[in-house]
């Protein structure tokens, strides 16, 4: 119980941080995301767990999408790592623009014990391949997006190989 209490109080830290962070943000137009050199971070939850967002335009309409995970059993972390590609806005408004983005990914899980169901027997690591597809609202009256996300792949572990379905809702502001 101490444990998982230690565990709920260094997220809301980290919270309290990114929050200060994004106080102290210089304002930034929506339009403007998909520009090379922008910066979003935020927070997201989905399947593995509880997520910190950050995504980083690398190119016009190419970006790095790094996810770090607090297992749902809070027995461990994943960290992923996606270069998206953005496509066109599927629709385009005053308010807001709705676009979609595909791309290759990596995602590589570590835990304590040494039994997860998920991906049975002893084992504590996983490493997965997996492709990012996704659809994003950016938002023009404030440089933020809201990301759907869907990441099927395939993982292996010590216990064999399998099927991966990942998931991801996360929100960023971009900076």
């Amino acid at each position: 119980m101490k444990r998982l209490n230690a565990r709920f109080t260094g997220l809301i830290a980290a919270s309290a941080f990114i929050f200060i962070v994004l106080s102290a943000a210089i304002p930034v137009q929506a339009h403007e995301i998909e520009t090379t050199g922008r910066f979003g971070l935020g927070g997201g939850i989905g399947f593995p767990g509880l997520a910190l967002s950050t995504n980083t335009f690398i190119a016009h309409e190419v970006s790095m999408q790094a996810n770090a995970y607090a297992l749902w059993d809070f027995d461990g972390l994943a960290v992923e790592l996606d270069f998206p590609f953005w496509l066109h806005e599927i629709v385009t408004d005053e308010a807001l623009d709705f676009t979609w983005y595909a791309g290759p990914g990596a995602l590589f899980a570590f835990w304590n014990s040494g039994h997860i169901g998920r991906f049975g027997g002893t084992a504590r690591f996983a490493g997965i391949v997996k492709a990012a597809l996704g659809l994003a609202l950016q938002f023009h009256g404030a440089p933020m997006d809201l990301v759907f996300q869907f990441s099927p792949g395939v993982q292996v572990h010590e216990a064999g190989a399998g099927v991966w379905l990942g998931a991801l809702i996360a929100t960023r502001y971009y900076f």
